[in-house]
């Protein structure tokens, strides 16, 4: 992948023309990036006594 990025003369994060192994770690890492992103990793369950819940698909 660090290879084919610098053949194709793609720029990194910071400019440079060389890839960083730390930068393409965080890239495949990171929700989304790779298009895993919840939006709503918190719900409000009774906004009376404002207690919330990880939401695991309810929401």
């Amino acid at each position: 992948m660090k290879e084919s990025l610098e053949a194709d003369e793609i720029l990194s994060p910071t400019g440079n023309t060389e890839w960083s192994i730390g930068a393409l770690q965080y890239m495949l890492r990171n929700e989304r990036y790779i298009g895993d992103a919840l939006l709503q990793k918190t719900y409000v369950v009774d906004c009376l006594t404002k207690e919330t819940r990880k939401n695991n698909g309810e929401m």
